[in-house]
């Protein structure tokens, strides 16, 4: 099971903070900040056929970082289960900024402005070159999900040439797991840091 000690929620605090700075200076926002509110989102990602075990801890901290790039404000669950099979779920809960305007201008607590984030081995930084079918399945399930837009996605994932869990798979990954590819581009609306940091309060935006 995966550790949910008050370290860890104090370390996810933190990685967030660093990570929404990072993506918003990533994702260089094309226009001025523009009123916004959090918007909450409640959804169940179903992962089938990934050709290696991942960990509760594992997916928790991939999952953790892909949507904190993404621009969520704050993070209330990210719950996997079936962990090390090649079909876990991963259940989340967090916000995303919405733009908002006329009377909900004047009371909103944040800004956010579009910009672009790609997500790709190392960014965030859980994310590793085995990942490939992992992000891939991210985009079609998840992000279709999200009022986010897919600008560009190239995947190169070894598995693809063997049927799944083969062994001739399994030794291609083993063997060439550094030839992997993966580049997700996302159009995103960004919250803007560190001037507009609120956190959504319960039940907001909702």
């Amino acid at each position: 099971m995966m550790i949910r000690s008050g370290v860890k929620v104090l370390l996810g605090a933190m990685l967030s903070a660093s990570a929404a700075v990072s993506a918003t200076a990533a994702g260089s926002p094309a226009s001025a900040g523009q009123p916004a509110v959090w918007q909450s989102y409640d959804i169940l990602v179903h992962l089938t056929g990934l050709p290696r075990p991942y960990s509760c801890d594992e997916l928790w901290y991939k999952f953790r970082g892909v949507l904190v790039s993404l621009g969520a404000g704050r993070i209330d669950e990210v719950l996997p289960t079936d962990c090390g099979s090649s079909s876990p779920s991963i259940h989340v809960r967090f916000f995303l900024p919405r733009l908002v305007r006329g009377s909900a201008a004047a009371a909103s607590a944040i800004v956010a402005a579009p910009g672009i984030v790609d997500l790709a081995p190392g960014h965030p930084t859980h994310l590793e070159a085995t990942d490939c079918h992992l992000v891939r399945q991210m985009r079609e399930s998840l992000l279709t999900d999200l009022p986010v837009k897919v600008q560009s996605a190239q995947f190169a994932c070894l598995s693809d040439a063997a049927p799944e869990n083969s062994p001739v798979a399994a030794t291609a990954a083993h063997t060439h797991a550094s030839r992997e590819h993966y580049a997700l581009r996302v159009q995103v609306l960004l919250p803007q840091w560190p001037e507009q940091a609120a956190a959504p309060a319960v039940g907001q935006g909702s």
